[in-house]
């Protein structure tokens, strides 16, 4: 229990097993199980686009509706935030509190890649409520309208299992 299992060793996934022989002796199996844990990967992979596809059937109304309002949030609602004059600090406060509630709404349907992306910038503007010179390094984070496009790869998973009428 003390030595290790596995390791990786030249991007090999190597599986070590010990076997006692005797008492000074102690043989050493090493087995690639590269392919193993990519076929492993793959199936999670699957079976999360699968959970994604199911959650957007059942709950395809509610999904479409926070869709359009992370695509307002993003087309209006940051552009016209950006431009208030409100304090800077009301202003980040805003945008983490939409951006944690889009992403534990995007969160329930299994989309992993938009729920990363928002958890990142939600983290950058936490961190950036913590330093001085807050106006100009917000800009710098994140470039706000490319935040639509991070829903385009979950929502293409969900277009090629379901044709590209799904959300029309």
């Amino acid at each position: 229990n003390l030595l290790p299992n596995e390791i990786n060793y030249f991007n090999k996934t190597i599986q070590i097993s010990y076997k006692i022989i005797n008492t000074s002796k102690t043989m050493i199996i090493l087995t690639d199980i590269t392919e193993k844990r990519e076929l492993e990967k793959e199936m999670e992979h699957e079976r999360q686009n699968l959970k994604l596809i199911a959650n957007v059937i059942i709950n395809h109304q509610e999904f479409s509706r926070n869709l359009n309002r992370y695509y307002s949030f993003c087309g209006e609602y940051i552009p016209n935030l950006l431009k208030s004059k409100q304090p800077i600090e009301n202003t980040i406060s805003d945008m983490v509190r939409h951006i944690h509630t889009f992403k534990g709404n995007f969160a329930l349907y299994n989309t992993g890649e938009i729920v990363a992306k928002l958890h990142e910038l939600e983290h950058q503007l936490l961190d950036l409520q913590q330093l001085d010179k807050k106006a100009h390094l917000l800009e710098n984070i994140v470039n706000f309208s490319e935040m639509k496009d991070w829903v385009d790869n979950d929502i293409h998973k969900v277009k090629s299992i379901l044709g590209d009428t799904f959300f029309s």
